[in-house]
């Protein structure tokens, strides 16, 4: 895998690599294993979702009013 094939598969797939096919998680944990470059992007995709998971839900307001 390359760094470029890393970057494209956490993008689809997320940096749960347990849940990705072995096909690809074998090879990106081989490349993050010997790759600083490849490292540092499983880092930041990882920090990336767990800011979203913490991130606060949205607001509604209701549209209408009661009269």
């Amino acid at each position: 895998m390359t760094l470029t094939e890393l970057h494209a598969t956490l993008d689809r797939l997320g940096p749960d690599i347990s849940a990705w096919p072995a096909t690809l998680a074998e090879p990106a944990l081989d490349l993050i294993a010997v790759s600083d470059a490849a490292k540092d992007l499983f880092a930041a995709a990882t920090e990336s979702s767990l800011c979203a998971d913490a991130a606060p839900a949205p607001r509604w307001e209701a549209t209408t009013t009661a009269p």
